[in-house]
């Protein structure tokens, strides 16, 4: 390709969409108008999307006034290319991509702009044996904004599920653009954590498998997070409390509201959240999303070109579980908040698959405990569980999993391991960080964790092997998710 030349750029905040205010407030994305007379945003501010906390997580940031970075007009990403790629950019040495989406829920988050995810370390880790990566951090419209379903707000014209459009259109813009960088768009890995991962997740079974593939080549799918919703009428619950919280009536009203007043009705939109749950999130729209992640994989329509590696942590859901679940109807009481449509026979078959045994038969001891793992498993890791084994050998291929054991284990503590620069206080072992970024590197460069300087990582396999990564004992493991219980939630509707 001719060298491009990018006059006055610098790497960062470059837009990937118009902004989805006015007119395209809760539609899918447009392509940025070309308007070279606003000049060029040069990275030196950032927007990220409104944000909206719930009362379990900090009761006084519900009735906060949006923060002065937060803004409708978000749609940006973050390139960041070394001086090496970006010299040999016009040498025909392209070098993989990695796209990151962030968590938070699809409540908060943004691409980059915090220590935890500063992509240098990753980077620099990317050139030992190698030769090199680009990085990428994309902002997606987030709670009420990019995540609404039902069908009173899809017949009126809203998307449904809007974020996954804006994360679409970023893939998108990759495509098109990552040579000008020095990246190498037939070599581009999804990597997402926590929600970032869940949205990987139903991209891999967008449409069923059935048409319109996101552009990648492999995706590292890290705690990947959704609370399964199986009901419809979940989807106009949420939007209900959201024209309530607005004082609207209809979508129309809430596209004509001013930007302040709808991010404080997102906010406020929150007070009906239960301990641990947030109320907006992907959910089936019978489109994009035509049902839940779990059956469609379980029913073969997915896309099945995409080489895998997942993740999950020991204790995913320790800080999403009510501290005052100490007795065993706490389970069920949850259960039932969680699923509210749930019928009598699954909650029989729930009673047997996480029994009141506390004597250490099973994988807890106290009634926290117990519904800690539950909401682990159906948030969390059995959806790492089964795309590993879908994407693996199921299509009797290599797929690779890890578990995260090191410290609590809770969710997000592995996040500084895969962002780890040189701040020693941000992990307790640096070797361990320098391994998992060796992994991870190493799979967006060709598809496999392994490589020379590394312990071996084993394939997953049938008998379901993950590399145990943990500050005193790196070894390999059966996945503890690999259960009776995964099973019964990949197809609970």
């Amino acid at each position: 390709m001719p060298c491009p030349f990018l006059a006055g750029l610098k790497m960062g905040h470059r837009t990937g969409s118009s902004p989805p205010i006015g007119s395209l407030r809760f539609e899918a994305p447009e392509d940025p108008i070309n308007n070279r007379s606003a000049g060029v945003q040069d990275g030196s501010y950032g927007k990220i999307c409104p944000q909206a906390y719930t009362p379990w997580q900090n009761s006084h940031l519900i009735t906060a006034p949006p923060g002065e970075a937060e803004s409708e007009d978000c749609l940006f990403l973050d390139v960041v290319v070394s001086k090496a790629t970006w010299d040999n950019r016009c040498a025909g040495k392209n070098v993989p991509v990695m796209v990151w989406i962030h968590g938070g829920g699809y409540q908060i988050g943004a691409k980059w702009g915090t220590p935890m995810t500063n992509p240098i370390g990753l980077l620099d880790r990317s050139f030992e044996d190698a030769e090199g990566a680009l990085w990428i951090g994309l902002n997606y419209r987030l709670g009420a904004f990019g995540f609404l379903q039902g069908d009173k707000f899809s017949t009126s014209g809203g998307q449904t599920n809007a974020g996954f459009f804006d994360q679409r259109k970023a893939f998108d813009w990759v495509q098109k653009y990552i040579e000008i960088f020095g990246g190498d768009p037939d070599r581009v890995t999804a990597i997402g954590e926590s929600a970032g991962g869940g949205s990987i997740l139903h991209h891999i079974t967008a449409y069923g498998g059935a048409k319109d593939p996101i552009p990648i080549q492999r995706a590292i799918i890290q705690s990947p997070a959704f609370v399964q919703r199986p009901y419809k009428s979940q989807g106009d619950d949420s939007y209900n409390i959201l024209l309530d919280a607005a004082d609207v009536s209809n979508l129309t009203e809430l596209k004509e509201l001013s930007t302040y007043d709808l991010q404080v009705a997102n906010k406020l939109s929150q007070n009906a959240d239960i301990y641990g749950n947030f109320q907006f999130g992907p959910g089936p729209d019978g489109d994009y999303v035509p049902d839940l992640p779990g059956t469609l994989v379980a029913q073969g329509r997915f896309n099945k070109n995409i080489p895998i590696l997942t993740a999950h942590n020991t204790y995913e859901a320790n800080r999403y579980t009510d501290p005052a679940a100490t007795n065993d109807t706490a389970f069920f009481t949850y259960i039932k908040l969680y699923f509210p449509e749930i019928n009598q026979f699954q909650l029989l078959e729930l009673a047997v698959l996480y029994p009141a045994i506390y004597t250490g038969l099973m994988p807890y001891t106290t009634p926290f405990e117990r519904l800690r793992l539950a909401i682990s498993e159906f948030t969390f890791t059995c959806n790492a569980q089964f795309t590993a084994t879908a994407l693996g050998p199921a299509l009797l291929r290599k797929s690779y999993s890890y578990l995260f054991s090191a410290g609590t284990g809770f969710h997000t503590v592995d996040v500084p391991y895969t962002y780890y620069t040189s701040d020693t206080s941000a992990v307790a072992s640096t070797s361990l960080a320098e391994m998992l970024q060796g992994y991870l590197t190493s799979f967006a460069q060709d598809g496999d964790p392994n490589k020379a300087s590394l312990p071996s990582f084993p394939v997953y396999g049938l008998a379901s092997t993950q590399r145990n990564l943990n500050i005193t004992d790196t070894g390999n493991i059966r996945d503890p998710s690999a259960t009776a219980r995964c099973a019964f939630w990949q197809t609970f509707k």
